[in-house]
């Protein structure tokens, strides 16, 4: 129930689909919550990194498809640089103030 709206997420003129590749890559992680459903608990940062591969990997994907590229153009473009930047920035501040507080508070 929960995987119905990846296998829904299917483009044909895509030649493939960001959702099926998002199921691929997860399945490590959800046969390994079926199998062992206690080793979330005792290990849950193990699964933090396991889980954030596939997101990270489906979203470059599904950004650099031909549909996202068509559509990225103009203003819009200018937009998505902008939006690209200040997060960058934001996580690039975040580093920089805790890397300045752990030098100063060994």
């Amino acid at each position: 129930m929960i995987l119905a709206p990846l296998v829904w997420w299917w483009s044909p003129s895509q030649g493939f689909s960001v959702g099926r590749l998002f199921l691929f890559l997860i399945t490590p992680y959800v046969m390994s919550v079926i199998l062992f459903p206690q080793a979330v608990s005792i290990h849950p940062y193990i699964y933090d990194h396991w889980f954030i591969i596939p997101v990270v990997v489906s979203g470059l994907v599904a950004m650099l498809s031909r549909a996202v590229e068509d559509r990225l153009n103009g203003a819009t473009l200018l937009v998505f640089l902008l939006f690209a930047v200040a997060i960058l920035m934001s996580n690039l501040l975040g580093i920089a103030q805790g890397l300045a507080r752990a030098v100063a508070h060994p």
